[in-house]
């Protein structure tokens, strides 16, 4: 029966999927990182000793792959919102481009420049909130042996919240730039599609 409510665990976990992509960023260690490390190493130290109390040999198999999904899952999707950002910076240097190009031609750009500001901040923010979820490292407390559907579920529900809260900023991020590119079809006369193919391929 345990290992049927482990499994659904697993099966809770393994539905998180998000569309959006993004480029891992590699962080730079530093003197204020060091303390924050060590936390991280004695907590991963803990799990890992811990872990060897399991007696059952089924549920220790289950800690270890929701364990190393939560790392992997971590990664591969801090790296798509990452890439996702990126390609949106680069949508809205083209848009900026095509405003200052339209003001030069005698345009009122003022509502477009407004929301490229807009949509610069909201990409920033998000890029802000994906560099801290790289760094998060997500440790299972393990207490006794009969907690450790409490105690992964614990773990994994604050690994789904987390990843939520990102990805809501990077959504944000993207609504702010599909906005701009509105506001430029507006001015240009053109779909909001055409508005963006032309800042993406100008």
């Amino acid at each position: 029966m345990e290992k049927k409510k482990l499994f659904v665990v697993i099966l809770l976990f393994t539905s998180v999927l998000f569309p959006l992509k993004v480029a891992a960023q590699s962080p730079s260690t530093t003197t204020q990182q060091l303390a924050p490390l060590s936390a991280k190493q004695n907590a991963r130290a803990d799990f890992k000793q811990k872990l060897q109390t399991i007696r059952d040999a089924r549920k220790k198999t289950i800690v270890e792959k929701i364990d190393a999904k939560i790392a992997t899952t971590n990664k591969k999707t801090t790296d798509k919102m990452t890439l996702a950002l990126d390609k949106l910076s680069a949508i809205l240097t083209k848009l900026s481009q095509r405003s200052a190009a339209l003001k030069a031609a005698g345009k009122d750009t003022a509502g477009i420049e407004s929301l490229v500001t807009l949509a610069n901040s909201a990409i920033n923010t998000a890029k802000t909130a994906v560099a801290a979820q790289v760094l998060k490292q997500y440790d299972i407390t393990i207490t006794t042996e009969a907690n450790l559907k409490i105690n992964v579920g614990t773990v994994v529900s604050q690994f789904r919240l987390d990843l939520q809260a990102v990805h809501k900023t990077v959504v944000d991020a993207k609504q702010a730039v599909q906005k701009a590119a509105t506001e430029l079809a507006r001015i240009t006369g053109k779909t909001n599609d055409s508005a963006t193919n032309a800042a993406t391929t100008k």
